[in-house]
């Protein structure tokens, strides 16, 4: 698997496998994935993008 796999094509996921793919993103990270950006998801470099871009959108908050 690289960045540039196809989510559909070569790693024979389906529309399940991408929702659950992205709750359990979700839970690991503590991200709220909005679901047109995971509907959008056809390569591996898109989950990465979400994740970082997920981030950016909500800080993450260190203990003191």
């Amino acid at each position: 698997m690289t960045a540039r796999s196809r989510l559909v094509e070569d790693l024979n996921a389906d529309s399940v496998d991408l929702v659950e793919i992205s709750m359990l993103i979700g839970e690991a990270f503590n991200l709220d994935l909005p679901s047109d950006e995971v509907a959008g998801w056809q390569i591996v470099a898109d989950i990465t993008r979400s994740i970082a871009d997920g981030y950016r959108r909500s800080p993450v908050e260190f203990p003191n």
